[in-house]
């Protein structure tokens, strides 16, 4: 057994996340969405403008995605030395 299946049957023994799949799904995916939302509102702190951007583009539903408004071309903007 390789390390990734090791973990993810420690994964799957934590109370939480016992019972049929779409449980254990409902129950990562809730716990993923509050630490996505915790980390989006430490970054808020000490970066407003990114922190609302992400706030913005990041759905947090069953599918997580990211869809900007508009596309930030991130490494442009450290090529040319632009503060963001």
């Amino acid at each position: 057994m390789n390390a990734s299946h090791s973990r993810l049957d420690q994964i799957g023994s934590w109370p939480r996340w016992t019972g049929p799949p779409e449980v254990r799904y409902r129950a990562f995916t809730k716990d993923a969405c509050k630490a996505i939302s915790r980390s989006i509102e430490a970054i808020e702190k000490v970066h407003p403008e990114l922190g609302l951007h992400l706030h913005k583009s990041i759905n947090l539903s069953l599918k997580v995605s990211y869809s900007p408004d508009v596309v930030i071309d991130w490494l442009s903007k450290r090529r040319y030395g632009i503060a963001y």
